[in-house]
């Protein structure tokens, strides 16, 4: 039995960090350049909204971190048929993503939260493989939202 695509709410968590260099491909949006893929490799694919790119690299070491730690290869997502699916489920307003994935897709954004001392992030699935057989659930698509006046502030300090 095929895994079954399974959306998700959302939930609060803390984020995340050989930087690459973005691409961009639609105005204020950007995804990690497309590489050769190694069918057995885990790999995961970035896609930052809006115009903020200062964290970008970031973001980046963490994707190349979390790559080395997590190995095998999960079931790759073809485009959804539906032309309004959406992977973030609709997170961001005027925003569509509708790509394959192969293994996993993160959608972060820096914005205001609640500004300086509060929540420095919030991040959770969007999408999920759901094995009927085993009950195993893995991520597909999930998003990242930090607060861009708490990481201006703790990166003045570490800086």
């Amino acid at each position: 039995m095929s895994p079954t695509l399974s959306p998700f709410g959302y939930s609060s968590v803390s984020p995340t960090q050989n930087a690459v260099t973005l691409e961009p491909t639609m105005q204020n949006h950007t995804m990690a350049p497309s590489l050769p893929v190694d069918q057995s490799k885990f790999e995961i694919t970035l896609f930052r909204v809006g115009g903020n790119n200062k964290f970008d690299d970031a973001f980046n070491q963490a994707k190349l971190r979390w790559e080395q730690v997590v190995k095998g290869d999960l079931t790759d997502q073809a485009i959804v048929t539906n032309p309004a699916f959406d992977w973030f489920g609709g997170e961001w307003e005027d925003l569509q993503v509708n790509i394959p994935i192969d293994d996993v897709l993160i959608g972060y954004e820096f914005t205001e939260i609640d500004g300086e001392g509060g929540i420095l992030g919030m991040a959770g699935p969007k999408y999920a493989r759901v094995k009927q057989e085993s009950g195993s659930i893995t991520t597909i698509s999930g998003y990242v939202a930090c607060d861009v006046t708490c990481l201006h502030v703790k990166t003045t300090f570490i800086l």
